[in-house]
């Protein structure tokens, strides 16, 4: 009975950490796109373009390439980095 319970319990594991690991291949950071835009648009009053974006589980994280602030910013990259 307890040797059933623990691989229940490590099935149950295991399915969660393919999850994790296998999300920015379910979920483009691309799906972020007009959100982004939209909020830093309207939060600055400038227009917004980004290049490729990309999204990091481990750790949780945004990477932004080419951020264009019109008359505010340009960057080369910029990465977000969630703390939990």
């Amino acid at each position: 009975m307890k040797s059933r319970w623990l691989k229940i319990l490590a099935g149950t594991v295991a399915a969660i950490g393919a999850v994790i690991l296998l999300l920015p291949v379910i979920v483009s950071g691309e799906r972020f796109r007009p959100l982004l835009e939209q909020r830093m648009s309207a939060a600055t009053g400038k227009r917004v373009d980004f290049g490729a974006i990309s999204l990091r589980v481990i750790p949780l994280s945004l990477h932004v390439d080419a951020l264009k602030i019109e008359g505010l910013l340009a960057a080369e990259s910029v990465s977000v980095r969630a703390r939990l």
